[in-house]
């Protein structure tokens, strides 16, 4: 899947002539393909090495068991849409930052991963009306949470979760779970440039929003969408900036491998050296840096931004055009050893485990990261830590024991030797010879 999402961000822009690649020569957006090709070669090969080794199923996992297991998840859902209102409102400004911040990684870590299990077990009816429509509920209330920020993506990843989940349980497409996300998201994206000049403070990202403000909020940014669909009054610079062309990231691998070295050095591990800095809890140190400075870096070491710039506006670049950014294509083929070796250890460990058991949990919640296509590493390792912590956590407490079923059956509780019977056993030992 990680895989896959290149063809959106790469292979889908050269066959559609993107604008921002028109500047570029033949041979430049070859190398271009080129580079991308082989980082993903090399990850392939790397991820099957790791991916495809034989995997001894332990006798025993922990995990969330029938209609308790449900019931975890959607509180689950409900502690990381609460905080999500909560946050968005601006409600939690009374708290210390590195409390919130901590807070964030533990309630909204495991948003994707009991999105997906939640909707996996509604395509293969395990979830019973009243549960349906609470998870729905959630669902919804989350997306409206937060895109209210003006951010789409939180929004299309739990979308992307719920979409493939949904998929996965029914075994076919559910083309209305597919379209209605496509419509709403299409429509709000138009208007988005629009609503953020409005919205957004000078120099901020994001806005404060009560839920009582909702409805007035999306009337408004719908009938932004609709004046610039219907009278086309969309700014220049967004003209033709779709859905599609925004993710595109590799018109930036193009400018790195353009300018580099000639005009600017390489970074030669700048973006990497915050990373052992942001590992550090806000709440130990208030003044570390912050993932996010990465982005800033590489925006203004190529002068896509300046530094004031960044701060209300960011332009994502991805673990591939980073790598390059710093070490060239050396850096690329680490990157490329690095990353797959990652996933395909997850893969092999999460492989053949039961659907509710904490491994499988682990891998759908990384199945989440390998869908986001503009992080940097800083962001990638930072952000993923801090979640998985969350989910550990929360899958300690709610979590069982049990025995481990074979690939695609439901493990079996695991029940205490029964004493009693062991007992009579030794004191009957002709009736036992018997049977």
């Amino acid at each position: 899947l990680y895989a896959a999402t290149y063809l959106v961000t790469h292979a889908l822009q050269f066959l559609l002539a993107e604008p921002r690649l028109k500047d570029y020569p033949p041979e430049a957006i070859l190398r271009a393909a080129l580079t991308a090709s082989g980082f993903l070669l090399v990850g392939t090969v790397v991820w099957s090495f790791w991916a495809c080794r034989p995997r001894r199923l332990p006798p025993v996992c922990r995990a969330l068991e029938g209609n308790h297991g449900t019931s975890v998840l959607l509180f689950l859902l409900f502690l990381g849409t609460a905080y999500t209102v909560f946050d968005h409102a601006g409600w939690l400004g009374a708290f210390p930052a590195g409390l919130v911040t901590a807070a964030r990684s533990i309630f909204r870590g495991p948003i994707g991963f009991a999105t997906f299990v939640l909707a996996l077990r509604w395509g293969k009816r395990l979830l019973n009306p009243s549960q349906r429509s609470l998870f729905l509920g959630l669902f919804l209330a989350y997306c409206v949470g937060d895109a209210s920020s003006i951010f789409l993506v939180g929004a299309v990843i739990a979308c992307l979760m719920f979409v493939l989940g949904l998929t996965l349980g029914r075994a076919r497409l559910p083309w209305v779970a597919i379209a209605i996300p496509l419509l709403v998201v299409g429509t709000l994206h138009v208007g988005k440039a629009d609503m953020r000049s409005r919205y957004w403070a000078e120099g901020q990202q994001g806005n404060n929003l009560a839920p009582q403000q909702y409805p007035a909020f999306y009337v408004d940014w719908l009938k932004s969408s609709l004046s610039q669909i219907v009278l086309n009054k969309q700014e220049e610079e967004d003209t033709h900036q779709s859905i599609l062309s925004r993710a595109n990231t590799v018109y930036l691998l193009l400018q790195a491998q353009q300018m580099t070295p000639d005009e600017v050095p390489f970074l030669r591990g700048a973006t990497y050296a915050i990373i052992p800095s942001a590992l550090v809890p806000r709440l130990f140190d208030a003044e570390k840096a912050s993932p996010h400075y990465s982005t800033s870096l590489l925006n203004v070491h190529y002068g896509n931004q300046t530094l004031e710039a960044t701060q209300s506006t960011s332009i994502g670049w991805g673990l591939l055009n980073e790598a390059y950014a710093n070490f060239g294509y050396l850096g690329c083929f680490v990157v490329a050893m690095l990353l797959a070796s990652f996933f395909g250890l997850v893969t092999w460990w999460c492989k053949d485990m039961p659907a509710n058991s904490v491994a499988f949990l682990v891998g759908i919640y990384t199945l989440g990261f390998a869908l986001q296509t503009e992080m940097t590493a800083a962001i990638f390792i930072t952000a993923y830590l801090q979640g998985l912590v969350g989910l550990l956590i929360m899958t300690w407490f709610f979590a069982s024991q049990v025995q481990t079923a074979q690939a695609g059956q439901e493990p079996a509780p695991q029940r205490p030797a029964r004493r009693g019977r062991r007992k009579a056993m030794v004191e009957e030992p002709g009736q036992l010879q018997r049977r």
